[in-house]
């Protein structure tokens, strides 16, 4: 049975498959979306904002293109650290049901390699919408809006030590190990306890330290791409 709240998810076949390949066309469904309501809300942003273009300026793109690096890159390299006991998981049940997609349909063999094609596809999308022309002010504040979420939401795998999976590693394209247990707290803590990196007495483990429980069980509606 499917869930939608990732602090209850206690396998992977619980994790909503049926809805991850939705999440790769959020993007542009997003952008038309707030294209669509473009004349009821572009009045009231702040003058520097209201800029008659259907392209995002040199430095937006930038911003746009680098806060979703950090968020999905950051996740992709840190699932592969070996904190101990581990402590991060894909607070975004979303995100983690996708991983999981790439890897039962046979095109990445790890969740770290999975998250980079997630990557690969949301910045296609943006170059492809820039290339076109398909944003409006309103739509290109949202993408501003995102990319900053998900840049803030992310960075802090990238913290995570030790990590021998290098930037090199990650653009040669390498898979890094498979780290399933990442996909929920619940799933973490049986890792953690099958491993031997905590007691079975230490029961304080179902929620770990890499966001509170109203992030992992709200925001993912919010901004499903972080």
């Amino acid at each position: 049975m499917e869930k939608t709240d990732t602090t209850t998810i206690q396998s992977l076949d619980e994790l909503p498959m049926s809805k991850a390949p939705i999440i790769l066309i959020m993007i542009p469904v997003g952008v038309l979306f707030f294209n669509a309501v473009n004349k009821w809300i572009a009045p009231y942003l702040p003058n520097f904002l209201r800029k008659d273009s259907n392209k995002l300026s040199g430095l937006e793109l930038t911003i746009v293109l680098v806060g979703f690096f950090i968020d999905d890159y950051c996740t992709s390299v840190g699932q592969q650290a070996e904190e101990v006991p581990r402590g991060m998981v894909e607070g975004n049940v979303f995100m983690g049901a996708l991983m999981q997609w790439w890897i039962r349909n046979g095109y990445a063999k790890t969740e770290t390699a999975a998250h980079r094609l997630t990557l690969i596809v949301f910045c296609s999308e943006i170059l492809l919408m820039q290339y076109f022309g398909f944003y409006t002010v309103t739509s290109r504040v949202y993408m501003l809006a995102t990319a900053a979420a998900k840049a803030y939401g992310g960075y802090g795998w990238c913290n995570q030590k030790p990590n021998n999976f290098t930037f090199s590693d990650w653009i040669s394209f390498k898979d890094g190990r498979p780290t399933p247990e990442r996909m929920s707290p619940q799933l973490l803590a049986q890792y953690n306890v099958q491993q031997g990196l905590v007691s079975t007495r230490r029961r304080a483990i179902a929620v770990p330290v890499s966001g509170a429980e109203w992030y992992m069980r709200y925001l993912p509606y919010i901004f499903p791409t972080l």
